[in-house]
């Protein structure tokens, strides 16, 4: 049964909106986009915006994935991949399903004071969306796309390390994938069939150590301009190098882009903690 979170995807994603970004009735192609509610207002297309209050929760919402942000806490909840059809097959899930219940982070009170929106852009289906908060910033980023695209948050918080906390949703495990050397990865452990591929993703982590891992929970130590990333699909079955220690514009420079071996997983995977790790 889906939740109202899950619920929203459908409505949200299927508004008309204006040119400019605002609610009212544009023509603007959404094959890949975000609609965003905030402040109870919508925004959708290609649009670059500075300086909003954020009260509440943001709305976050694509044809193919979304999830909702906490203006008072900076962590993210109900990321979702809606199971969308689309020509390719790229899609991992049929219907809508979250992915993570919550992705949060450690900010005190005194760090985060009243955050607001410093910069809001969506760009063919890409979103950037950063916050100014008292000691610092972040930043989270996405991609509307079949295969689940990106979703990462970069803290800056001064010289201060932060937490990242990530949890998973019912259904969802992490698990050691023994093709890439007992690497850990997630998914719900059904095969590919004609409809959609295997559901499989990876945390990626930069400027960050893992400090805890189970089958549903894994937490990272963020340095200051680090980030905390998940990447879906054939992405996370590269044969990829571990986190980098980058801290500055470590989107850019740490892209791989599809030059490395993709591997299979295994037949069968099991929950981190419910016997076969070894």
């Amino acid at each position: 049964m889906l939740g109202k979170a899950a619920l929203t995807f459908v409505l949200l994603a299927a508004q008309s909106l204006a040119k400019d970004g605002s609610s009212g009735g544009g023509n603007k192609d959404t094959a890949n986009s975000y609609t965003l509610l905030l402040n109870g207002k919508s925004y959708n297309g290609d649009f670059d915006l500075k300086n909003l209050a954020c009260t509440g929760t943001v709305n976050v919402r694509g044809l193919n994935n979304g999830f909702d942000i906490d203006c008072a806490t900076m962590s993210v909840y109900n990321y979702t991949l809606t199971g969308r059809a689309d020509p390719n097959t790229q899609r991992m899930v049929t219907s809508p399903t979250r992915i993570f219940a919550s992705r949060e982070l450690s900010l005190t009170a005194a760090q985060l004071g009243k955050p607001s929106v410093s910069r809001l852009r969506i760009k063919n289906g890409d979103l950037v969306m950063e916050f100014g908060v008292a000691a610092g910033k972040v930043k989270f980023q996405a991609k509307d796309k079949p295969a689940g695209g990106i979703m990462q948050t970069e803290t800056e918080i001064g010289v201060a390390n932060v937490t990242h906390t990530i949890k998973l949703a019912p259904g969802i495990f992490y698990f050691l994938d023994p093709n890439l050397g007992n690497a850990v990865r997630l998914g719900n452990g059904l095969p590919a069939d004609s409809t959609h591929k295997v559901l499989v993703a990876k945390d990626s982590p930069q400027g960050a150590n893992r400090i805890y891992q189970d089958g549903s929970v894994s937490q990272y130590n963020v340095w200051s301009g680090g980030r905390m990333g998940a990447v879906f699909g054939e992405d996370a079955l590269e044969q990829a190098p571990g986190a980098g220690s980058c801290t500055s514009s470590c989107q850019a420079q740490n892209q791989i882009k599809g030059s490395l071996p993709v591997t299979e997983l295994p037949d069968t995977v099991v929950p981190i903690g419910a016997g076969g790790d070894d």
